[in-house]
């Protein structure tokens, strides 16, 4: 089926001033997006998180997936990702979360609770998973749900605490590989722009306000009454299986689905066919009963 939707980049809510404190230009693919059918049947909706470090462009396949199974899809921008280094710096774990609650409270309040489900890769899930403590939330997709003690070990934790007040940012290689599967609506040179004010480096004192969240939504999954849907990569070099089964052993009414050929990247992975299974499962499971 071909996707007969539209990208809108205005998501028409009153969004508070103090939510985003960017200076930083959005880069196209990083800007905030919305697909939404334009008729009165009342339909439900899922709410995208994005990653670490990410933008929303890498859940727009996904998206695309949901609109065509009848779902209203919005996928809003990370504060402080999605523009510049200088911008990421300055933001921090709370206002991640705040951003995210944030969207899952209007959007729940937009749709009802019932009709209002997450989808998260990464960092996204979680999000997710300390938005449906907060807020309650019917059923939930995570792909490479970087949720977990461990995600950060232990001496490197020690390590980025030490170095995090003298070193601001460190140099890692980087490089453009284009055997992903994005469709977000940008050329290339948005993704090398991205590249090149984030991925490129290792910021301390960030990966530390990531771990936050990562220890954060661990402890607070045994609480969830969410119907949860598991997706890991054999692949994975970030998240294994075994941590995903220990996910999906503290979630009452949750499921893990491995996927062999995949990466961390499950959204937008460079095996079309694994990718394309995690979007019918997760379809398949927001439709179920």
């Amino acid at each position: 089926m071909d996707f007969d939707g539209k990208f809108d980049y205005d998501l028409g809510l009153d969004i508070p001033s103090d939510l985003y404190k960017d200076r930083g230009e959005v880069k196209d693919n990083a800007r905030s997006f919305k697909i939404v059918h334009n008729d009165s049947e009342k339909r439900k909706a899922v709410l995208c998180l994005q990653g670490y470090q990410g933008y929303p462009g890498e859940m727009a396949a996904f998206a695309k997936r949901l609109y065509m199974a009848g779902y209203d899809v919005w996928v809003p921008r990370n504060p402080g990702m999605g523009t510049t280094w200088k911008d990421f710096y300055r933001s921090n774990d709370e206002q991640w979360l705040d951003a995210a609650f944030y969207f899952c409270k209007v959007l729940s309040d937009l749709y009802g609770e019932e009709n209002l489900y997450l989808a998260g890769h990464s960092m996204g899930c979680a999000l997710c998973v300390l938005c449906a403590e907060m807020v309650p939330i019917k059923k939930m997709v995570l792909f490479a749900p970087a949720i977990g003690k461990g995600i950060v070990p232990d001496k490197q934790r020690a390590q980025l605490r030490l170095i995090s007040p003298f070193v601001k940012r460190k140099k890692i290689p980087w490089q453009h590989d284009d055997s992903y599967h994005f469709e977000y609506e940008a050329g290339v040179e948005a993704d090398l722009a991205l590249g090149a004010e984030y991925w490129s480096f290792l910021t301390p004192k960030k990966l530390l306000d990531a771990d936050n969240l990562f220890r954060a939504s661990y402890d607070a999954l045994s609480s969830l009454n969410t119907k949860t849907l598991v997706f890991s990569g054999g692949k994975d070099p970030l998240i294994s299986r075994g941590l995903c089964e220990d996910i999906v052993s503290k979630i009452r009414n949750s499921k893990h689905i491995h996927l062999e050929k995949c990466t961390h990247g499950i959204p937008y992975d460079v095996d079309l066919p694994s990718m394309d299974k995690a979007f019918s499962e997760a379809v398949r499971f927001f439709n179920e009963n």
